[in-house]
């Protein structure tokens, strides 16, 4: 599993699989857009966890330096990640 250390991200979508972000260190708002609504999740203790539902713009935003470990299956379909900066037009009145 990947394991990242971060100070910012960018809004990123999985169309065809659920993916597995686990908290190691450090404290987190993990934010989620679904149907036009911004859901905040706050990870604060390590081993705290979001799992996102495929088809789900996704972000996080520390609030300190983290580090997390990602769990995202290999796509059973083409088309990866999508990242804000090449799907923008796509996301219409979602403010990121």
């Amino acid at each position: 599993m990947p394991v990242a250390r971060i100070s910012t991200a960018m809004p990123v979508l999985h169309p065809n699989v659920d993916e597995t972000v686990i908290l190691q260190e450090g404290d987190i708002d993990f934010v989620l857009w679904q149907e036009g609504r911004e859901t905040v999740l706050n990870l604060s203790q390590p081993g705290s966890y979001v799992v996102v539902p495929r088809g789900i713009w996704h972000t996080a935003r520390p609030r300190k330096e983290i580090s997390l470990m990602f769990f995202t299956p290999p796509s059973p379909r083409r088309g990866g990640a999508q990242c804000r900066s090449a799907r923008r037009r796509r996301l219409g009145r979602i403010r990121l």
